[in-house]
């Protein structure tokens, strides 16, 4: 059987059999380990990272199939974090005093009207009524976390607080809504008192335990997770505190290097002082270019750390093709450099673009503009691939089949949109996506046009 014909078989039995683990062998010798393949015009569309990558076909030399691995522990399968959910209300509380019934935005708004009539003040509120004011804009507080407004939420809890500062639930989403917007220390303030008083408090524990994960304190996020885990053992805790033992020890006698903006660990053996210095000299100006690009300076300090190929692959079970990664802190391979490469640059400049994107969007930029806008700033173009995006573009029905995620669909898109408009017209996408916008009254408010609509555009483009 020819090489051709064996592949097309192979395809065709793989577009009809999801949920497996397929080994991509592409030309030139490199390996993909990815799910879920199947042949879709001049494209083998495969899962990952949570979305779905094109490879064009001329490209494939082979295909292997295996069952579906279980998912590692820990592993990151999002090029960006994932934002931290509120608890909800306990039920006791959702029904506590008039709030009762189906509980709503509007609803709790209408309560709050009611209560807070005009000559009312706090002190002139009884205790149930400052109870379930308490209530009422923790559940507000939560609509405004889960749709990414984080700014508000914030506003919301506090205003829970001054009617009831006990009130656990208010406490302890706002504390999540720190850590949701890269304000661990903020974060740690607040969850040190609240377990000054209650020491077991489970949630508290884990949000102790990413507050200090976030802030690059690995040690003291396995010491806070470790407890938590003796009082009401999770297996989403689990897999974060088996990722951060790995970390501390594929970071274990690692140097550290500080800047104005940034905090870099290192291994010592790996990169020098001198590499690492240059490092964050050439962040410390990305950093200055991007911020103003976007009109926007990520909050806090960013972490840095630098690995060889070995404990990155094994740190992070990253794939072996992925030369860095952006998870909260800016991860990469850099073993045996003794200067500033080019390429290297290029990649620091992806992820760190990453970071800032994340961060103005409070993650809810979707993976095409958060890759799209990354190899933009690392200087890639979409001239090499727009006559394979165009027949892709046409073989999955136009506009219908645009929305699939693929490194070269994603750059080529995000090309269009600044050819199209501009950068101004970029970051207000942006702004809008970090109030909580869906993507599609994002891109009417800033462009006029739907999101249907822009993919069609860009579609109709690529024949220019």
């Amino acid at each position: 059987m020819g090489d051709a014909l064996a592949l097309g078989l192979l395809l065709s039995c793989l577009s009809t059999s999801p949920g497996t683990a397929d080994t991509v062998h592409l030309k030139g010798g490199r390996t993909l380990h990815l799910q879920e393949c199947r042949r879709d015009g001049a494209e083998l569309k495969c899962a990952h990272a949570g979305g779905v990558i094109g490879i064009p076909l001329d490209q494939v030399e082979s295909i292997e199939r295996s069952p579906a691995p279980q998912p590692a522990a820990g592993r990151t399968t999002s090029p960006t974090p994932a934002a931290l959910a509120p608890q909800p209300l306990p039920p006791d509380l959702e029904t506590s005093g008039a709030a009762t019934g189906t509980l709503t935005v509007a609803t709790a708004r209408a309560r709050i009207d009611q209560i807070n009539d005009p000559g009312a003040v706090p002190g002139d509120l009884t205790a149930a009524g400052r109870h379930e004011l308490s209530v009422l804009y923790c559940f507000l507080g939560n609509d405004a976390m889960t749709s990414h407004r984080y700014d508000e939420a914030v506003d919301l809890y506090h205003s829970a607080l001054t009617h009831d500062p006990k009130l656990l639930v208010a406490r302890l989403n706002l504390c999540t809504a720190m850590i949701d917007m890269n304000r661990p220390d903020d974060a740690v303030a607040l969850l040190k008192t609240l377990l000054s008083e209650q020491p077991g408090n489970a949630r508290a524990l884990e949000l102790m335990g990413e507050a200090c994960m976030q802030a690059g304190r690995v040690d003291e996020a396995i010491d806070w997770w470790e407890k938590r885990q003796a009082i009401n053992p999770g297996a989403g805790v689990q897999a974060r505190l088996d990722r951060a033992r790995r970390l501390r020890q594929a970071e274990e006698g690692f140097q550290r290097s500080d800047a104005a903006h940034f905090s870099m660990k290192f291994d010592g053996e790996q990169a020098s002082p001198q590499l690492a210095t240059e490092i964050l000299s050439y962040l410390e100006e990305s950093l200055s270019g991007l911020s103003s690009r976007f009109a926007h300076y990520p909050v806090g300090v960013i972490q840095v750390t630098l690995y060889s190929r070995q404990a990155f692959l094994g740190a992070t079970e990253s794939p072996d093709w992925v030369g860095g990664l952006f998870d909260g802190q800016i991860r990469m391979p850099i073993g045996g450099l003794s200067h500033l490469t080019p390429q290297v640059r290029r990649v620091l400049m992806h992820e760190l673009t990453h970071c800032i994107v994340t961060s103005k969007s409070h993650g809810n930029a979707p993976q095409w503009i958060q890759e799209g806008i990354a190899q933009v700033c690392e200087g890639k173009s979409d001239s090499a691939h727009r006559v394979a995006l165009r027949q892709a573009y046409e073989a999955t029905g136009g506009a219908a089949g645009a929305g699939e995620f693929s490194y070269p669909r994603a750059l080529s898109q995000i090309e269009f949109f600044l050819r199209t408009w501009s950068d101004s017209h970029l970051n207000d996408l942006l702004d809008h996506l970090g109030r909580g916008t869906d993507i599609d009254a994002a891109f009417r408010a800033v462009t006029g046009l739907s999101y249907a609509e822009f993919l069609k555009a860009w579609g109709e483009s690529l024949d220019v």
